[in-house]
């Protein structure tokens, strides 16, 4: 077995009879069975190599990501629903020398055996949600991992005798950090395709007798509109109800906590910083509204001369990749990372967020660039200029008419393909001319106070 510095899963959850894995198909897997068939597949990897994994959430996709972890091998979680263009980039930049989709692990067919070192320390490579196109990829160590891990059994009190309900995907962090918080006590992740809208959802939440939930702002105002916590039980079986990923809606925030109490807690953080490292849980709805929460022990956070708000944590990433080249690149990040957020501290340590320093917005919980936005559609309409703005869960297109194109109905097309933005969140709007400063750059805030 490889070793390094940040250690993962004591030997007796290795060794453990629990069950780590179950899904609503009744497929089991208990450590001690996964931790076996990990050992018994050593024979494919010699040396440290990397490994793509499409991943779907399914039962099996979730035992091989277990699985790669014990093993100390590195991985590249995408979703199962990139386009064909996007994977054959990742592919061509990255060179992984396996492929794991549809329950089957094969090897890869990159067009050339380039041989490239990887990091002793390298764990994991996620996509940053604020990446359309060429992807850069966050590089984290198995000492983030092990951190977060520890931050985690502090903040969430989950425990062995656990479940909690997967909903997040596994390549989105926070979905990821759900899972490694109960393997590494020994917990169960129960996995399902079933939406949280179906009363499906709700019977295997009750068989299943689920201590432990994770969701973004869409899964959440579902919950509430179905009424899904006036069932007898779930609130007083629940240990924890974990959010993040966006904004919520102030009146699900307030019905939530008014709900929930301190059981519902929210979590701040980026890709980057390897999930939550900002928490808030109350038990007054009316208590430091608008906050994201404090930093969590280990982690500082502070403010630059313009407000931008930077965390110091144990948990932040090595740095980013490009291609296969930074794969074997240390520390970079040196645990700080300037998180694009303006904000405000007030006198307890809360932090409380007042807009972007850059040019992103949050679709669907995802960070979405601005700047990328524009390139993308410029891309496919190549005679046409674009300006973009938008706010969570809203995001605005510019553009001069043409005839030549029906640039209302292209337009979400293209951004619901390639950048998966949910049609309802694209507003088009047509424009004689863009306003522009002296230095001929575009003014945005111009654009939209005259669209409004």
């Amino acid at each position: 077995m490889i070793t390094g510095e940040g250690i993962l899963f004591a030997d007796e959850i290795k060794w453990s009879d629990n069950i780590a894995i179950k899904d609503d198909k009744e497929n089991l897997v208990s450590y001690r069975q996964l931790y076996k068939a990990a050992l018994g597949m050593e024979e494919y990897w010699d040396k440290r190599i990397l490994t793509l994994i499409y991943c779907d959430n399914s039962f099996e996709n979730l035992v091989m990501v277990l699985k790669l972890l014990f093993l100390r091998q590195p991985m590249l979680l995408l979703s199962k629903n990139s386009d064909s263009s996007f994977r054959k980039d990742i592919l061509e930049r990255f060179q992984p020398s396996y492929l794991w989709e549809k329950g089957e692990l094969k090897k890869a067919d990159n067009g050339s055996d380039v041989f490239y070192e990887v990091h002793p320390e390298l764990a994991l490579l996620l996509s940053t949600s604020g990446t359309i196109g060429k992807p850069k990829l966050t590089r984290i160590s198995y000492q983030n991992i092990a951190e977060e891990l520890r931050i985690g059994a502090k903040e969430y009190g989950i425990c062995e005798v656990q479940k909690g309900m997967r909903i997040l995907p596994i390549e989105h962090v926070f979905g990821l950090a759900f899972c490694l918080y109960h393997w590494n006590v020994g917990g169960c992740v129960v996995t399902t395709d079933v939406h949280v809208m179906s009363s499906q959802f709700d019977c295997l939440y009750d068989k299943e007798g689920i201590q432990n939930i994770i969701g973004i702002p869409f899964h959440y105002s579902i919950l509430l509109k179905k009424g899904f916590w006036q069932e007898e039980g779930r609130i007083s079986r629940l240990n924890c109800a974990l959010f993040g990923g966006a904004k919520l809606d102030e009146r699900d925030r307030y019905a939530l906590v008014s709900l929930l109490q301190e059981k519902f807690v929210i979590g701040y953080g980026q890709t980057e910083s390897t999930s939550a490292v900002v928490t808030a849980a109350f038990k007054n709805p009316d208590e430091k509204v608008g906050t994201v929460g404090r930093p969590v022990s280990g982690v500082k956070a502070s403010l630059d001369e313009k407000g931008e708000l930077y965390i110091e944590s144990p948990t932040v990433c090595m740095g980013y990749a490009f291609d296969y080249r930074d794969l074997a690149k240390g520390d970079e990040n040196k645990g700080i990372i300037a998180t694009g957020d303006l904000a405000f501290i007030d006198e307890d340590g809360y932090i409380f967020l007042k807009g972007r320093s850059r040019r992103f917005v949050k679709i669907v919980g995802n960070r979405i660039g601005l700047d990328e936005v524009e390139t993308l559609l410029e891309t496919h309409f190549p005679e046409h200029e674009f300006a973009c703005t938008g706010e969570d869960d809203k995001l605005n297109v510019y553009f001069k008419r043409i005839d030549k194109y029906n640039l209302e109905d292209l337009c979400p097309k293209v951004l619901f393909e390639k950048a998966e933005v949910p049609l309802t969140m694209i507003h088009c709007y047509t424009v004689e001319e863009f306003p522009r400063s002296s230095a001929g750059k575009i003014l945005y805030s111009a654009l939209d106070t005259t669209h409004k």
